[in-house]
C-alpha cells in the first residue's frame, strides 16, 4: 500500500495549537499536526469550512480512513 500518497479531506477547523490544528472531520475530532499538511490544505483559520490534506499513513492512524 502506498501510505505516503496524500488523502484530502473535508472538514471544519476547529481550535488551532502551537504546533497542531484541530478538525473536525465526518464529525470525529482529530488534532492533526503542522508539520504534515500539505499543499492543498485550505483551512487556515478557526471556523473555516474546506479539504485538508495529510499523508496517507496520518489519515489511517487518526482512524479517518482505512
Amino acid at each position: 500500500m502506498h501510505d505516503d500518497l496524500p488523502v484530502t479531506l473535508s472538514g471544519r477547523l476547529l481550535r488551532e495549537g502551537g504546533m497542531a490544528i484541530l478538525c473536525e472531520i465526518d464529525g470525529q475530532q482529530v488534532w492533526v499536526p503542522r508539520s504534515q499538511l500539505l499543499v492543498g490544505t485550505t483551512m487556515q483559520r478557526v471556523g473555516d469550512q474546506g479539504e485538508i490534506v495529510i499523508p496517507r499513513w496520518l489519515a489511517i492512524n487518526l482512524q479517518l480512513v482505512v
